[in-house]
């Protein structure tokens, strides 16, 4: 388990880059927020809960239509 801690962000980042080589090759669809930078992932605040909560239900509709599309194949 401390060896993957130590890697984490290493990664977290190379399966970031293998979910985008999938996604240019038409093999996943990916659904994640544009901007991250003022997240943690320990937030607490109902504010920034309902903030990125509303974020991410907009990403996915304005994907909609091209979810279905990919869905469609």
């Amino acid at each position: 388990l401390t060896p993957l801690l130590k890697h984490r962000a290493e990664l977290y980042n190379k399966a970031k880059e293998n979910l985008a080589k999938l996604e240019m090759e038409g093999r996943v669809f990916w659904i994640a927020p544009s901007d991250t930078s003022n997240w943690g992932r320990t937030d607490k605040s109902q504010e920034k809960l309902d903030m990125m909560y509303k974020e991410g239900y907009e990403t996915g509709l304005s994907l909609l239509e091209d979810l279905r599309k990919y869905l469609a194949k």
